[in-house]
């Protein structure tokens, strides 16, 4: 007769600790931050630390967001238009 094989089982990781933010919480700040409205307000708002705020910010590049949603077409397209001229000049 065959020993039955003892198995073994690796050791359970533990959990990590995650924002445990509202559901739809990120966002909203995300909206709110857009609007311009201060990131203290922002995570009372959210019922999150200004920690979770400013990694949120951080994380999902909320700063180059809202620069590009406020940027006119002039601003952006200008110094590709000079930078082109330029190139077809030289």
């Amino acid at each position: 007769m065959k020993k039955a094989k003892k198995t073994t089982t690796a050791p359970a990781k533990p959990l990590q600790k995650t924002n445990a933010a509202p559901n739809g919480s990120r966002d909203y700040a995300f909206m709110l931050f857009m609007q311009r409205v201060p990131q203290q307000d922002i995570a009372q708002r959210c019922q999150v630390s200004q920690q979770t705020i400013s990694a949120w910010k951080t994380k999902d590049n909320w700063e180059a967001k809202r620069a590009s949603k406020t940027i006119s077409m002039d601003a952006l397209v200008g110094p590709v238009k000079s930078t082109k001229a330029a190139q077809y000049r030289g």
